[in-house]
């Protein structure tokens, strides 16, 4: 059975660069890991949601976007030990 990596995006509903996600994916495949993607409609709860969903799955590592995370996420992942990388930040 492949490995995982779960990536949380933002939204859907917004353009989320397909070169970044194919980039992301192409970079997964070469080290032997399948990317699963959630989208958290910039809605704090709903990334908690998705982050304790892909945990349970037990993924190879998780990445995030930098939106803020609430104290239940970051203890999730504090907890399950596997690396968290944050991309896609928006200049200000």
């Amino acid at each position: 059975m492949p490995c995982s990596s779960s990536a949380t995006c933002r939204t859907s509903r917004r353009a989320v660069s397909p070169r970044a996600v194919l980039g992301l994916s192409k970079r997964l495949d070469e080290a032997g890991l399948q990317l699963v993607i959630g989208d958290t409609d910039y809605r704090r709860e709903r990334e908690e949601a998705l982050v304790h969903a892909f945990l349970s799955r037990k993924p190879e590592a998780i990445v995030l976007t930098p939106d803020g995370h609430t104290p239940r996420t970051l203890r999730l992942l504090a907890d399950a030990g596997v690396p968290v990388t944050e991309i896609w930040e928006e200049p200000e």
